[in-house]
């Protein structure tokens, strides 16, 4: 619906974002509560009915358009346009580099996953609070998507590149200082609650720091792949999801055997590593689609570059590049 109105796609991108987010909050808290007077499998099922109730909204209460039904994009779904689509998309170097990317952002993304087990073995805290705990992370993911929203009031290309720059350098060092808080003469010395509360604003600060890469590049990058633009974000995900999973693996393996000498601050220091690795790809891949809101603000320019620089068409895209420069 956003062909012309890059604007317009970004604030519909972060209204979703919220939503996903504030309802992954409001979950934790919840059902954290719910767990302290009901059985397990009850709130489970009340959460099967209420994921239930939820699709029924959709079905019910959301359209392809404000107006009228949108055609669908490309061809018809059949197994050679699948394929066509999923290989202009794969085919493309850039799509790699932001994909691997995005992995790393996955990291910081359910990075909740592994701090209930760090509150109570590094900070002594009783399990059935470390679960509470861990919303720091999901607070920031919140705060960073309403915060990052300034992104595309940036005209220039450069400070663009240095707000990215700026978030990403918060976020390698807030997985610094956890692995500091995880060293056991540093977490002694703190003491619990000075620790604890130094923990929860380090990841705060990592998460909010993170999200509006994790959930706003991907869209952007996407739209540089005209009719596969749907393909390309699901594909990104994907990536995502993938990559990530051996690395967390990994990481528990250092935790695990690493227990007696700093395990933890080990695996902290090797997500820094990973975020480092992931900042270094994305900023070399942000001069391509920074510019995506061009085709409102350019005129004409900007609908020959989203009509032309798409997936699959290497020969235009790289003389149009040129003219570019």
């Amino acid at each position: 619906h956003y062909e012309s109105d890059g604007e317009s796609f970004a604030q519909g991108m972060t209204a979703l974002s919220l939503s996903s987010t504030i309802g992954a909050l409001t979950t934790k808290i919840v059902l954290s509560i719910l767990l302290k007077v009901l059985h397990w499998r009850t709130v489970a099922r009340i959460s099967s009915l209420c994921a239930l109730l939820a699709l029924a909204m959709v079905q019910l209460g959301v359209t392809d358009s404000r107006t009228s039904k949108v055609a669908p994009q490309g061809d018809s779904l059949t197994i050679s346009s699948i394929k066509e689509s999923i290989t202009a998309v794969m085919g493309n170097r850039l799509f790699w580099m932001v994909g691997v990317a995005h992995s790393m952002s996955y990291l910081g993304r359910s990075s909740d996953k592994i701090l209930g087990t760090f509150f109570h073995e590094v900070a002594k805290v009783p399990a059935y609070m470390c679960g509470g705990l861990t919303s720091s992370v999901t607070i920031g993911f919140v705060h960073g998507i309403i915060t990052g929203r300034k992104f595309h009031s940036i005209d220039d290309s450069r400070e663009k590149k240095n707000f990215l720059r700026n978030r990403y350098t918060c976020n390698i060092l807030s997985a610094l200082i956890l692995s500091l808080c995880a060293n056991k003469t540093v977490a002694s010395l703190l003491g619990v609650a000075p620790l604890v509360a130094t923990v929860m604003i380090a990841c705060f600060t990592m998460a909010s720091s993170i999200s509006f890469q994790f959930y706003q590049l991907p869209a952007a990058f996407s739209k540089l792949a005209g009719v596969n633009q749907a393909v390309c974000i699901s594909c990104l995900d994907a990536i995502g999801l993938l990559l990530s999973a051996p690395i967390w693996t990994v990481t528990g393996r250092i935790i695990t055997y690493g227990n007696r000498t700093n395990g933890w601050s080990l695996a902290w220091i090797s997500l820094a590593m990973w975020f480092s690795f992931g900042s270094v790809l994305m900023m070399g891949a942000t001069p391509s689609f920074l510019e995506w809101k061009r085709d409102k603000d350019n005129g004409l320019l900007g609908k020959l570059v989203s009509n032309v620089l798409h997936f699959g068409n290497k020969k235009r895209t790289k003389s149009l590049r040129s003219v570019l420069k």
